[in-house]
């Protein structure tokens, strides 16, 4: 697993990325580190284990862990991401702060298992 070291200052971090995960700023001297741990596939669908650390002033105030399903269509474009505990499409939230990350991540997990 990696980690992440950011400094938040005057400057709006709005993400970083990684291989295995992503940062998304929440604000002044917060952010929101998303780290996969655990990935497995079945088919097209890709079940990933995600844990979320909420950093405030470079502390960490609050970590979870979530199970994300990455689905794609036989050609591998990434159709549907959604948390296990609801079908409600990330990639259709207009509002969601992490779904331009969570697109990113799935065509990454996605060329990762699948080379050409």
């Amino acid at each position: 697993m990696r980690h992440f070291i950011f400094i938040i200052s005057f400057f709006f971090l709005t993400s970083f990325q990684s291989k295995d995960g992503f940062v998304i700023s929440c604000g002044s001297g917060c952010a929101m580190v998303y780290n996969v741990e655990k990935i497995n596939v079945t088919g097209t669908i890709y079940k990933v284990k995600i844990k979320m650390s909420n950093y405030i002033d470079e502390k960490v105030v609050e970590e979870t862990h979530q199970l994300y399903f990455f689905e794609y269509n036989k050609d591998g474009s990434l159709i549907n991401v959604h948390i296990k505990a609801s079908n409600e499409n990330i990639l259709t939230d207009k509002n969601d702060l992490s779904k331009d990350e969570f697109e990113k991540l799935g065509k990454r997990l996605w060329k990762n298992k699948n080379p050409k």
